[in-house]
C-alpha cells in the first residue's frame, strides 16, 4: 500500500514486514488486538492504521486511552503528520471520573497498554468498554497482554469485538476456554 497524502514521511514505506502485516490486517478487519513486544513498533503501527482511516475518510475523532507514560509518546509520534485528525487523550486512572457521564463518540479508540483493562470488573475497562461499543474502530495495543491467566485477555477482546467475544466472561470462557489443569 502507498502512503496517503497524510503521510508525507512515507510511514507505510517505513514499516518492516512483520508491521506491515498487522496494518494490512487492521485495515482488513476494521478493530483488531495488536499485541507485540517491546519495541515490535505497535505506536508506529496505529498511527498508520489511524493516518490511513483518516485519508480514506473513515475517521475524523480518535481517543487515545492508556497510562501517562504511554501517553506521552503520542503526540511527539503524531507531530511527524499533517493530519487534522481531532485527537483526546485519556489516561486510565481518570476513567473512573466517567462512570457518572454522557461518554462522548469516537470514531476510533485505541487502548493503548491494554493489558491495563484485563480486570472486566474495573472500572476503566468497564468505561473503556461503554466508549469502545460507540466507536467504528477499535485497537488494543499491549507488550504483555496476558498477565496472571488467560481470562486477562477477554476484556481486551470483549473491548475490540463483543460481538464475536461477547459481553459476559461466562459465555466466553464456554466458548473460547478449554478446561485444563488441576480443578481445570
Amino acid at each position: 500500500m502507498q502512503a496517503s497524502k497524510y503521510d508525507p514521511r512515507g510511514l507505510l514505506d517505513k514499516l518492516d514486514k512483520f508491521q506491515l502485516d498487522a496494518f494490512n490486517k487492521a485495515m482488513r478487519l476494521g478493530s483488531m488486538c495488536i499485541f507485540g513486544d517491546t519495541g515490535f513498533g505497535k505506536t508506529r503501527v496505529a498511527t498508520a492504521i489511524m493516518m490511513e482511516l483518516f485519508a480514506m475518510g473513515k475517521i475524523k475523532t480518535v481517543l487515545i486511552c492508556g497510562p501517562k507514560s504511554a501517553l506521552e509518546v503520542w503526540p511527539q509520534e503524531l507531530s511527524l503528520f499533517t493530519c487534522p485528525i481531532r485527537v483526546t487523550y485519556l489516561n486510565y486512572e481518570r476513567a473512573p471520573s466517567l462512570v457518572d457521564t454522557k461518554l462522548p463518540s469516537y470514531d476510533l479508540i485505541i487502548a493503548d497498554e491494554s493489558h491495563r483493562l484485563k480486570n472486566r470488573n474495573s472500572v476503566q475497562s468497564k468505561i473503556l468498554w461503554r466508549l469502545g461499543r460507540k466507536a467504528k474502530y477499535r485497537l488494543a495495543l499491549s507488550g504483555t497482554p496476558q498477565g496472571n491467566s488467560v481470562e486477562d485477555y477477554f476484556a481486551q477482546f470483549r473491548f475490540v469485538d463483543s460481538e464475536v467475544f461477547g459481553e459476559n466472561f461466562k459465555k466466553f470462557a464456554t466458548a473460547f476456554m478449554l478446561p485444563h489443569g488441576w480443578m481445570n
